[in-house]
């Protein structure tokens, strides 16, 4: 029997002495971070749509969708900026650190409106929930109209105080996530170096820590916001960050010994910036970026349109107990954990009897079966009025294992064709996908009906197998033009085989 991912996680944790000393800690604060980043993904649209009486902000869903939708963009665009930053500048382990101290900030300038309740009489809470809700005003608008200042009355200030709060806590979140999360990983690089022979693993671990943190963010921050207060949740994802920041500054002498080594020999290289990105490596990898976009459009949607359908719409009942709806949001992390390990070494069976995947067949097959994940919710929601729960689990179970072919296949693809001289160049082209795929799920979410969204499930679906017949399709150019350009190894071709490492 196949051993599971979290309990191969939790033995390493506490016994195994083969990892470098600050691994642990390593994962630890990441575990830690993206249980805050989980926090606010499951919790931000619904709180956005939420009633004044419930502490929402009341906006529309198409309004809180698309809004999202382009602030997750701006999330996954910053680490592009995060990196330079760290590369020219604060160095990796200072990088992570300020990013962590501004992603502890963040969320408690989100966390600020529960504060409110405990100080009525100084904050004047009770009076602004009741004139918002006689006014109809929605919380969090930069701008109201004159009638609205009126309506709020001696309550404008409060209002001001929480939408600025809002807004900052947003920015620097963003902000700290481009400093802390892709430098945090370079830590992770810096402790094994290139050769050390358990370093697969222990990226694989680092990844099972991740999804520990997903799950937790549901079941802990996303139960109690959820049950007692949205800004509740970001209360706790706070005080999760500061316990992450303390990790990291008192990370022991191996972390801090590792990145100062990197960090000099990175500075006193000489052939730093010895080479150029050819124009075909370009079309390459724009060319994976491109395909992989319009996954992540479909993928983003349980933070967005599908959040709202499963609160609305999706019967969660099971006796007399109601799930929280931010639960469904990480069942792909869930299934990351039990099945990962399992679907990592069919591949590797696969290849031992000669059915290997490749890069490019892993990268289709998991276009068309998330196509075909969501062709198959369409049809639930055009038959059911309320769906049962377990359809959702079906769905998100069949996202993760194209999540397994995708995200991996994509990763190995760009780093196998990065030079010391290019990576970070090609790895923030690669990554800008992530930011692009966010805004469109924005577009697309906020553009359907919250309550009945077949047509953009069936937009999502039908686009992404046939992007996957489009993509096999392009297979022998493909090879062509990394035969033509790189005729030794330096990038390897999308039809060789590799192994999934998460």
């Amino acid at each position: 029997m196949t051993e599971p991912m979290g309990m191969r996680f939790q033995v390493f944790m506490n016994t195994n002495p083969i990892h470098p000393s600050g691994v642990k800690t390593l994962c630890l604060a990441e575990m830690l971070e993206r249980f805050s980043y989980y926090t606010l993904s499951g919790l931000a649209v619904l709180m956005l749509t939420g009633s004044p009486e419930s502490g929402g902000f009341g906006w529309s869903s198409t309004q809180a969708i698309s809004f999202f939708g382009f602030y997750l963009s701006l999330v996954w665009f910053a680490p592009v900026v995060g990196g330079w930053l760290a590369d020219s500048w604060l160095g990796t382990r200072r990088a992570v650190i300020v990013g962590g101290v501004m992603l502890a900030i963040g969320q408690a300038l989100l966390a600020v409106p529960a504060v409110a309740p405990f100080v009525t009489d100084w904050m004047g809470s009770q009076e602004l929930q009741a004139q918002m809700i006689a006014a109809k005003v929605e919380l969090g608008k930069l701008s109201l109209s004159g009638a609205s200042r009126e309506a709020l009355g001696d309550a404008l200030p409060l209002y001001q105080t929480i939408s600025f709060s809002f807004y900052s806590g947003l920015a620097m979140i963003a902000l700290g996530n481009g400093l802390f999360k892709p430098n945090v990983t370079v830590l992770l690089g810096y402790l094994y170096g290139p050769d050390h022979a358990r370093r697969d693993e222990g990226f694989t671990l680092f990844y099972v820590a991740i999804n520990i943190g997903a799950v937790a963010a549901a079941l802990v921050s996303g139960t109690i916001g959820e049950t007692f207060g949205w800004t509740l949740g970001f209360a706790i994802a706070a005080a999760a960050m500061i316990a992450s920041v303390l990790l990291l500054i008192f990370a022991g002498k191996a972390v801090q010994d590792a990145d100062a080594l990197f960090n000099k020999s990175a500075r006193n290289s000489d052939i730093a910036v010895s080479a150029a990105l050819g124009s075909g490596t370009v079309i390459y990898i724009g060319v994976f970026a491109a395909f992989a976009t319009l996954f992540w459009t479909a993928f983003m949607q349980p933070a967005g349109l599908l959040s709202l359908y499963t609160f609305h719409q999706i019967d969660r009942s099971i006796g007399n107990f109601t799930i929280p709806a931010t639960w469904f949001g990480s069942l792909t992390a869930f299934f990351v954990i039990v099945t990962g390990t399992t679907f990592s070494r069919s591949l590797i069976s696969l290849r031992n009897r000669g059915w290997s995947l490749d890069t490019l067949s892993r990268f289709v097959f998991g276009l068309a079966l998330s196509g075909i994940a969501f062709l198959l919710l369409t049809v639930v929601v055009t038959m059911f009025d309320r769906p049962s729960f377990l359809w959702l689990v079906a769905f998100y179970f069949l996202l993760t294992i194209s999540e397994l072919c995708i995200s991996p296949a994509g990763n190995e693809m760009a780093a196998r064709c990065a030079t010391p001289a290019t990576s970070g160049r090609i790895m923030a082209l690669w990554m800008l996908c992530l930011a692009a795929g966010g805004l469109l799920s924005g577009l697309v979410g906020s553009a359907a009906d919250a309550n009945r969204p077949m047509m953009a499930l069936a937009f999502l679906g039908l686009g992404l197998v046939i992007s996957a017949a489009i993509l096999w399709l392009l297979r022998g150019v493909l090879e062509r033009l990394v035969a033509e350009e790189q005729g030794d190894d330096q990038c390897e071709p999308p039809f060789k085989a590799t192994v999934a490492r998460e």
